[in-house]
């Protein structure tokens, strides 16, 4: 039995990874490497990402290595921040210098932040369509934090012969998940009947929790090295749209209304063939993702 070693595991995504791994596989041992104990699970404990490599020798081989954690931005400010942004390059190194022994693969969960943010830029038909041959153009600290750690764990299993998949994650949603503000704003507000401003046309793309940690268990089994797929929903919609959806779910008097500020050039909207083709099809439907979220925030407000 094969053990995957997964950092970022006591965040949002890789909670839910980890409990997705033990439902769904059987042919893996799971450790963890967590600032919080989780039960149910061999885990590596640190703070400030302060473990020893006498630690990560101690769990037995690693054959491959899930790597979730880095800083996350909470807010604008976190976006632009240098010191912040930059503990996902250093931990990362630390990491890679701590493993005892090459692995046979390692997973690295990117973002797709690295395209940059063409909210201010015209193109025909203002619609830009990315895809894995899109150049990577960061617009503030976090992507570019994000693509140099891509290209550091690119280098370093290059070196060592290990296999290597960058997979580039759209901004994920789900139950129990507060970083989507604007998505839990809208629900919260359609809840307490109150009408929703939308004042952009831009689309968003939005990854349910669940076709998530499917997309990253399903790459786990992808043989040799695949340099980037962008792992993103079959759905663009815009946040007019989206606001529309969620006031459906509710028998409130909660309107939406579009105030036009002329911004919605620059829409970006993903070409999901290649995450389709090697880690297969979306199961969640976004209006079925969006209720679940509706449910879920109804029972706190």
């Amino acid at each position: 039995m094969k053990t995957i070693l997964v950092t970022g595991a006591s965040g949002f995504i890789g909670s839910h990874l980890c409990e997705y791994l033990k439902e769904k596989s059987n042919t893996y041992r799971v450790v963890l490497l967590t600032s919080n104990p989780i039960p149910g699970f061999t885990c590596v404990l640190h703070k400030n990402y302060g473990f020893s490599k006498e630690e990560l020798i101690a769990i037995g081989p690693i054959d491959i290595v899930v790597h979730l954690g880095s800083f996350s931005p909470k807010n604008k400010a976190d976006l632009i921040d240098i010191s912040k942004n930059y503990s996902t390059i250093r931990n990362t190194l630390y990491l890679l210098d701590q493993l005892p022994v090459p692995p046979q693969r390692i997973l690295y969960c990117s973002t797709i932040s690295v395209y940059g943010d063409f909210s201010n830029t015209r193109e025909i038909n203002n619609n830009i369509i990315i895809s894995e041959n899109t150049s990577p153009k960061p617009s503030n600290e976090y992507g570019i934090a994000k693509y140099c750690t891509e290209l550091l764990i690119q280098e370093w299993c290059s070196f060592h012969h290990s296999d290597c998949i960058i997979l580039r994650l759209a901004p994920v949603y789900g139950e129990q998940d507060y970083r989507e503000q604007f998505l839990y704003s809208m629900i919260k507000n359609v809840i307490n009947g109150k009408d929703i401003i939308v004042t952009s046309s831009v689309k968003r793309n939005l990854l349910y929790i669940e076709d998530c940690c499917r997309f990253i268990t399903n790459a786990i089994d992808v043989p040799g090295t695949v340099p980037v797929i962008n792992v993103v929903s079959e759905y663009n919609e815009t946040i007019l749209n989206i606001g529309r959806i969620i006031s459906s779910f509710s028998n409130t008097s909660a309107c939406i209304f579009h105030e036009d500020k002329g911004d919605s050039a620059g829409s970006m909207e993903f070409d999901c063939s290649l995450r389709k083709d090697v880690l297969g099809k979306d199961e969640i439907p976004f209006n079925e993702g969006l209720l679940r979220c509706f449910n879920y925030y109804k029972t706190l407000l």
